[in-house]
């Protein structure tokens, strides 16, 4: 939202991403996870000192798959809601890869956890007790309004990518790779 209180539709045009000057601005950490885009990794931002999860284009990096993959990155950068993660940074670095970074999510996945839960683990139980697990889903029915009312369908939701964080008590919305754009509502417009 904007000082004014108005929301707009997203803008997804962005500038052509020039190399970072110098070292790479993230310490390339472990792999949290391979998609059909690409992989995540757990960095560490060098300007600012904290672990970022970055996500790296992969495969033949066409100009087609560059602006579906930017195009995430700033729809992703632009839906403010605590449900789902913050995009940092967009960028290219010197050997052309193109990348953005966003919040590290801690925590399980809905899978993960659901399955515990289905094999009666008790300490899952313990970590997720119904009205925990019930209140998380409100949150993502909450996200899901949230960027339906600015015009985005996620198209995707999977309980592999989505993360339960126990300690934020709330469920993260991943992958939001497959997105579909379309009139936002006149509630969006006028709250």
């Amino acid at each position: 939202p904007g000082g004014d209180g108005a929301r707009s539709r997203l803008d997804v045009r962005g500038p052509e991403l020039a190399p970072i000057d110098g070292a790479d601005r993230d310490e390339r950490g472990p792999l949290l996870g391979r998609g059909g885009m690409g992989a995540v990794h757990l960095d560490r931002d060098r300007r600012i000192g904290r672990r970022v999860a970055r996500k790296m284009l992969g495969g033949v990096q066409s100009v087609e798959a560059v602006r579906r993959f930017l195009r995430e990155a700033r729809i992703q950068g632009q839906l403010e809601h605590p449900a789902i993660p913050p995009v940092y940074d967009v960028g290219r670095l010197p050997t052309g890869e193109v990348y953005f970074t966003m919040k590290r999510v801690r925590g399980e996945t809905l899978a993960d956890v659901l399955r515990g839960l289905g094999q009666g683990d008790a300490a899952m139980r313990a970590r997720y007790p119904r009205r925990r697990l019930l209140a998380a889903m409100l949150t993502v029915c909450d996200a899901l309004d949230y960027a339906h009312a600015r015009g985005v369908l996620h198209r995707d939701l999977n309980g592999m990518r989505d993360r339960l964080d126990a300690a934020e008590r709330r469920l993260h919305l991943g992958a939001w790779h497959l997105r579909q754009l379309f009139p936002a509502t006149a509630r969006a417009d006028a709250s």
